[in-house]
């Protein structure tokens, strides 16, 4: 057996098997709908679709290669800042169910999957006016299950979800990003009501922890409010939109906070493949982040066109990420992905210097 089948073959070992969802007859139809819409807009506009990126190799990952994807920080000095972290990441981590798959799904397994595969970092979307928080893409709905008639997904069942996550791997910390995606309350009555929602198993102070601070906590970042709104809960994530198609001067912004860090993000939400990956790209063999210095690189991005089909766009920015070295105990940041899996996962967190506590 070749060397890459044989790591290939580990890594399907490692990686923990997906639940079998039972679906209605609703729920069928509608993902039969959704395949068959998925697969006519990709041989249209899309003829080079292969579709996804199963047949992708993981990279020669080393002294992490057996190193367990859900508890792979217990393998970090923990006197680092979070910053100082090569820490993979999911956009829209929530978009599993969400209504109209075929344009506005990023992920195709639940938060619970994600944290067990290795990420860190959840792009939390919002919609609150008022009466609870439910998760959505846009005006799209995240479901708790996948048929149209489902409830709305709820906060409660994503903090569930990491809370049991982190009980059961306590060397671990995630980063919530939470935005106000959806509705017409303001930022401090947003808050007000997230604040409800907070105890001491979060960190929300607006500075740049260590490891060990953070260590089976939930980590609030906020992106919400104005840029550089003071006094607020958690680290200032706040960002000026990067849409747009015209290629920018600089592939990544960065924007000094006022918790004593600056942070640096390539958002191209709206480039096309071949332009993303070139941001992408300059990011990751730019200068690395530092010990004051987060950096947000997303591989997301759904084109140039109204509506995108963020699966193709995927399996292309996914597989050249994946072909990509990475330079073991080099600090690439925080890297965001759609359709995050274990070896993608691995691949970011195997750059990490290996310090076994």
């Amino acid at each position: 057996m070749s060397k890459n089948k044989k790591t290939a073959a580990k890594a399907a070992a490692r990686a923990p098997a997906k639940p079998v969802k039972k679906k209605g007859v609703s729920g069928l139809l509608i993902t039969g709908l959704a395949a068959l819409v998925t697969v006519i807009v990709l041989w249209v506009v899309c003829p080079s679709f292969s579709g996804g990126a199963a047949n992708i190799a993981p990279g020669n990952e080393g002294v992490w290669e057996n190193v367990s994807a859900a508890d792979w920080m217990a393998n970090i000095s923990g006197s680092l800042k979070l910053s100082e972290i090569s820490i993979p990441g999911s956009h829209d981590a929530c978009t599993e169910n969400v209504v109209v798959p075929v344009i506005g799904r990023c992920q195709d397994t639940d938060i619970s999957g994600q944290l067990t595969s290795g990420v860190r970092m959840l792009d939390i979307r919002l919609s609150y006016s008022g009466e609870g928080f439910t998760l959505c893409h846009g005006p799209l709905d995240c479901k708790s299950q996948p048929y149209l008639s489902a409830d709305a997904l709820s906060f409660d069942v994503v903090l569930s979800q990491c809370r049991e996550f982190l009980a059961a791997h306590p060397t671990e910390t995630v980063i919530m990003m939470i935005k106000h995606e959806r509705g017409d309350a303001s930022a401090e009555s947003f808050e007000q009501a997230l604040s409800a929602y907070i105890d001491e198993g979060w960190y929300t102070k607006n500075a740049n922890p260590t490891l060990d601070e953070v260590r089976g906590k939930l980590v609030l970042a906020r992106r919400y409010g104005a840029v550089n709104d003071d006094g607020r809960l958690g680290l200032d994530f706040v960002w000026e939109d990067q849409g747009g198609s015209g290629l920018a001067a600089a592939a990544q912004l960065s924007d000094e906070k006022s918790g004593g860090f600056s942070l640096s993000v390539q958002d191209r939400y709206e480039y096309k493949a071949a332009d993303k990956w070139g941001a992408v790209k300059a990011c990751l063999d730019g200068p690395s982040a530092g010990s004051d210095s987060f950096s947000l690189n997303y591989l997301s991005t759904k084109g140039p066109s109204s509506f995108g089909v963020p699966e193709h766009f995927a399996s292309v920015l996914n597989r050249l990420f994946m072909e990509k070295e990475l330079r073991s105990g080099t600090n690439y940041g925080i890297v965001m992905f759609d359709f995050v899996t274990t070896d993608l996962a691995r691949h970011v967190f195997a750059s990490n210097t290996y310090a076994k506590n």
